[in-house]
């Protein structure tokens, strides 16, 4: 059995990844059980097959990396896969969807059942960017100020209020984002997971 404790902590970002790829290709040739603990989700993701997340002692969830972000366990789950969390009250709606009112009064739809407290998380990836709502009533649109903007490749991540989007660097340039701008971010119900808060 072979024990790691946070060996990628001490990298910097282009050394931590090489030497990741470096360890999971090792790791996979050797075909040693392996227990490695770290606080970064794209480093177990770049090890590891099955991920367990702990917490104040407490196995929250075990599973693939795939499971994680497709069906976190709860709230703390989806943070530490990166997904956005906004926390609000569900009830269930005649049309047979849950909507969520927001701690801000903004309101959300999901295809997932729930009453009650509930954090909706949704992926980076799910979230399109505008600059005004649409008038699709199938989509979720949340207002708010353009706090950060960070490029990287032909990519970039927008964050609106509390909800980070990943678009495409020609969609930044189409719409012409800065920010302090406002902005609307923009996903599906079905893209929209509730989970215990």
């Amino acid at each position: 059995l072979l024990l790691l404790d946070e060996p990628f902590s001490a990298l910097d970002s282009d050394t931590r990844h090489t030497v990741r790829s470096e360890l999971a290709d090792l790791l996979a040739a050797l075909d040693v059980p392996t227990l490695m603990v770290t606080h970064d989700f794209d480093d177990a993701v770049g090890v590891a097959q099955r991920i367990g997340v702990i917490t104040a002692g407490r196995l929250r969830q075990i599973g693939t990396p795939s499971d994680l972000v497709a069906a976190p366990a709860d709230a703390f789950v989806a943070r530490f896969a990166g997904l956005n969390m906004v926390a609000g009250v569900a009830e269930q709606a005649a049309s047979g969807l849950t909507v969520v009112t927001l701690d801000d009064g903004q309101r959300v739809w999901s295809t997932d059942r729930a009453v009650g407290e509930v954090a909706a998380s949704i992926a980076p990836w799910e979230i399109s960017v505008g600059r005004e709502s649409g008038g699709d009533s199938a989509l979720n649109c949340i207002e708010g100020v353009v706090r950060s903007l960070v490029r990287f490749d032909n990519r970039a991540r927008v964050q609106i209020g509390s909800l980070v989007a990943e678009i495409t660097g020609a969609a930044v340039e189409g719409l012409s984002l800065a920010v302090g701008d406002r902005a609307v971010a923009t996903f599906k119900a079905t893209a929209t997971r509730l989970v215990a808060r």
